[in-house]
């Protein structure tokens, strides 16, 4: 491998839609833009069809390279005024539409959805990270910490209104509902299109890729990459016996039980009641099973994800932040959980 070349490393793995993704793209871009005045080198987003784990990447160094500038950032008196400033103004449109009091209707709905959503999440991307830092004023990260709670019940219907928006709209359309782009629904909800325009979209239907705010196809993926300098890290999975990672859920003693490896939504209702949940990280529509779960074990998240704040709601193990768990397990395994220490091990 090429020293010289840039690594994007696999950060999250959502099951949503490009509509979704587009968001998330152009909301990390508008958010370091606006408040920190830098530009994302790269980013890729890996869209999979419906059922499957699409996935986010970037670059580690430029990764550590914003979260330290947004650390920098709350030293200047204004910084958090202009956070707080957005996500109160961006707020009460976005929630009326979340809780269903604004419904979305036309293509001009659907658009000022979309640029709320945007805008709103803009406010939350440079201060994510910041709560899970030492060095954090206790004042500021509540203040986060309340912002992020504010929203958390909401994550999945964010992506859930185009979904419905969509099936309703155009069920001539349901083979491309999670490869349309927002730009693309709106021409699509204003009958601009034709059929070759679906034809192309239809391309993505496999998978595809968001690189840069560019859609590319699998044939040309590669060559994209080459151009750029980039490779994706290709994540090593070693048999082994011990994975490490984080509490947020101490017990002082350990817990042992059966796991159950949960990839996708459709699995859901194949857990069982006492089984330790392993995941990539949980969402609202998991509550359900963590409450049900002697334990839960997760691939990514800080101590202010889902999982860690769910866990010691409801007071079940939970250790964030292994990598692979979802990887290295298999359903059936007995396993031992230190949950103190942050260390799970394989029984058999």
């Amino acid at each position: 491998m090429n020293s010289n070349k840039t690594i994007l490393s696999k950060i999250f793995a959502r099951e949503k839609t490009l509509f979704y993704f587009s968001m998330w793209n152009d909301s990390d871009r508008l958010g370091w833009e606006d408040f920190l005045g830098y530009t994302i080198q790269n980013n890729l987003f890996i869209i999979k069809p419906k059922g499957k784990k699409s996935s986010v990447w970037y670059s580690l160094d430029e990764l550590a390279y914003m979260e330290q500038q947004a650390e920098m950032a709350l030293a200047e008196p204004d910084f958090m005024t202009k956070i707080q400033r957005r996500f109160e103004y961006e707020w009460p449109f976005l929630v009326a539409y979340l809780n269903g009091n604004q419904k979305i209707e036309t293509c001009d709905d659907l658009l000022d959805y979309y640029q709320h959503l945007t805008t709103w999440w803009s406010a939350m991307v440079p201060i994510f990270e910041l709560p899970n830092k030492e060095n954090i004023n206790d004042d500021v990260r509540k203040l986060i910490i309340q912002y992020r709670q504010q929203s958390e019940k909401y994550t999945e219907r964010m992506n859930e209104l185009f979904i419905e928006f969509w099936e309703k709209k155009f069920p001539q359309y349901q083979d491309i509902l999670f490869f349309v782009q927002p730009h693309e629904a709106a021409h699509i909800a204003k009958g601009e299109v034709n059929e070759s325009y679906i034809a192309e979209i239809r391309k993505r239907v496999n998978g595809c890729y968001l690189f840069n705010g560019n859609i590319i196809l699998e044939d040309t993926i590669d060559d994209v990459l080459q151009q750029h300098n980039l490779v994706l890290e290709q994540q090593e999975v070693k048999e082994t016996h011990q994975l490490l990672g984080t509490a947020t859920y101490h017990t002082h003693e350990t817990v042992t039980g059966i796991v159950r490896v949960i990839k996708n939504l459709t699995q859901i209702s194949q857990f069982k009641s006492g089984e330790i949940l392993v995941t990539e990280m949980t969402n609202p529509n998991c509550v359900p099973i963590m409450k049900k779960a002697t334990a839960i074990i997760t691939d990514e998240g800080g101590l202010m994800c889902h999982a860690a704040i769910v866990s010691r709601e409801i007071k079940v193990p939970c250790i964030i932040g292994t990598r692979n768990a979802t990887q290295v397990l298999r359903d059936g395994d007995l396993v031992e959980i230190d949950a103190d220490n942050g260390v799970v091990r394989k029984v058999q």
